[in-house]
């Protein structure tokens, strides 16, 4: 692999100059995971993919260079970096590999070039503690970013400051706290007057991750008997703001 220049490109896809981006910081680590339930997780290096099938119905197809096809349930492109012995790694990217094409695996800014075909982006986290009096309290973030396009091609993430917060009871029988703060969100757009259903949303969220092809193409409930709408579809990924 060619060395980067610090002046050059940062080849995370911030669209900052290496030096002033990942220089210096902790190598990343950048693999495929498979997970299946009896065979438990694999990890494959994108430089051992030669291509990349996706059927009408079933798992991705892998193709590796030695002629081995490789096939799991759920397959995620992973981008992390070693901590010190007493903690796991550090995920940063965490995209389900069907999601995006196989220029992706090869070149990571090709992820946020990919996030252009979305009309919005929101970014949303959600954490829940106990008040003085015991009840449980949900509070929501939520933050709107968008993606700006350079020269050759280039891209780069901006964010803006955070546009939503979302404060509730949190009662376990209406299901996970993040997916009661994504289904207000999704109606809180829906009630705006510039709302379209041909408005193509994102929302990137780290909740239920090996579900969310499930959710995004309607085979699964995503709450409380719904579904998700068609124009909505959720991701799970660190996106590098500037």
């Amino acid at each position: 692999m060619n060395k980067v220049g610090r002046n050059q490109p940062c080849p995370c896809g911030s669209g900052k100059k290496h030096k002033q981006c990942c220089l210096g910081k902790t190598p990343r680590k950048r693999y495929i995971e498979g997970v299946s339930a009896p065979v438990g997780k694999k990890s494959i290096s994108p430089k051992e993919v030669f291509t990349m099938h996706m059927p009408a119905s079933g798992a991705p197809e892998l193709r590796l260079s030695d002629g081995t096809i490789v096939s799991f349930p759920h397959m995620a492109y992973k981008e992390s970096y070693d901590r010190n012995k007493d903690k796991s790694d550090k995920v940063l990217n965490q995209t389900m590999l069907s999601e995006f094409n196989l220029d992706f695996l090869l070149d990571p800014s090709e992820l946020i070039r990919s996030l252009r075909i979305f009309d919005m982006i929101f970014v949303i986290d959600t954490n829940t503690n106990s008040a003085k009096n015991g009840e449980l309290i949900s509070v929501s973030g939520i933050s709107r970013v968008t993606v700006r396009k350079g020269n050759s091609d280039a891209c780069s993430i901006s964010c803006y400051e955070p546009v939503k917060t979302y404060s509730f009871k949190f009662d376990k029988r209406n299901g996970p706290e993040e997916k009661q703060a994504i289904m207000w969100l999704i109606e809180v757009l829906k009630k705006d007057s510039k709302y379209s259903d041909k408005l193509k949303i994102a929302i990137v969220t780290d909740h239920d991750l090996y579900f969310h092809l499930d959710y995004n193409h309607q085979k699964k409930h995503f709450l409380n008997n719904q579904y998700l709408p068609d124009n909505f579809q959720l991701l799970l990924c660190k996106l590098r703001c500037r």
